[in-house]
C-alpha cells in the first residue's frame, strides 16, 4: 500500500522527501471490512516536479537520503524520485531492525564530488538484536537483497520504483491488480477533495491564536 501511494504521487509529479513510519496512519480492519488500509500523510516537505529539480536539505535526519543530506555541504541536486526510494527501505530497515540507518560515512570522503564515487550501500550487518536484547527473527535473502538495492548510497545504483515493483520480495503474495490500480486513477483525472471538517475560516482563526 506504501508503494501504491508513492508510486501514485510520483506519477502526478510530486516528490515526498520526508517518507517515515510516523506518517503512515493505519485504519482498522473493522473500519473497511476488509483489511488494514495505510494512509501516507504530511506533504508538508513534497517537491512538485514541474517546478524545478530538488536541490533543498529537507527532512528528517535519521531517515534522510544521502543526496539529500549533503546538499547542506554543496552536494548536487537529486532525483526526488530516488530519494523516496531511499525513504522507503529506510522505513522496511526500521520495521525489521527496530534501528536507524548508519549512511557509512568517511573522513576522507568529499560528499560534494561525483556522487559515482561515493560508498556501495548503507546495508552492512544489521543488528541481530533489539534494544532490549531481544532475538530478531531472521531476514530472507530476498529481503535482503531488496534493502540493499534501495539503500544504494550512490543514487545512480538505487533501484527505480519501477525496479521495486518487479523485485521478487516486493512480488511476494502482492495482491492482483495492485499496479493497475493507479492507472485507473490517473485515467478518470483529478478528483474534487471532500470538505474538511473544519471550514477555511476556523482555520485561520486557530492560526491566528497560535
Amino acid at each position: 500500500q506504501l508503494i501504491v501511494a508513492l508510486d501514485y504521487s510520483h506519477r502526478m509529479g510530486v516528490f515526498n522527501r520526508d517518507l517515515k513510519l510516523q506518517h503512515l496512519l493505519m485504519e482498522s480492519a473493522a473500519a473497511t471490512d476488509e483489511f488494514l488500509v495505510i494512509k501516507l500523510i504530511d506533504f508538508g516537505d513534497c517537491k512538485n516536479a514541474s517546478e524545478s529539480t530538488p536541490d533543498s536539505y529537507v527532512g528528517t535526519g535519521n531517515y534522510m537520503s544521502p543526496e539529500v543530506l549533503f546538499t547542506t555541504f554543496g552536494g548536487p541536486k537529486y532525483d526526488g524520485r530516488k530519494a523516496d526510494v531511499w525513504l522507503v527501505g529506510c522505513c522496511l530497515y526500521r520495521m525489521l531492525f527496530g534501528a536507524d540507518v548508519k549512511i557509512p560515512l568517511d573522513p576522507e570522503w568529499n560528499c560534494a564530488s561525483d556522487p559515482s564515487e561515493w560508498p556501495q550501500n548503507a546495508v552492512k550487518t544489521p543488528p541481530s538484536r533489539l534494544g532490549n536484547g531481544e532475538l530478531l527473527p531472521p531476514v530472507s535473502a530476498e529481503c535482503m537483497d531488496f534493502l540493499n538495492r534501495t539503500l544504494q548510497v550512490c543514487p545512480s545504483r538505487r533501484i527505480t520504483m519501477d525496479d521495486v515493483w518487479e523485485h521478487p520480495w516486493f512480488q511476494t503474495n502482492l495482491p492482483a491488480g495492485n499496479r493497475e490500480y493507479n492507472d485507473a486513477l490517473i485515467a478518470e483525472g483529478p478528483q474534487d477533495l471532500p470538505d474538511g471538517i473544519q471550514t477555511d475560516e476556523e482555520l485561520k482563526g486557530i492560526l491566528d491564536m497560535a
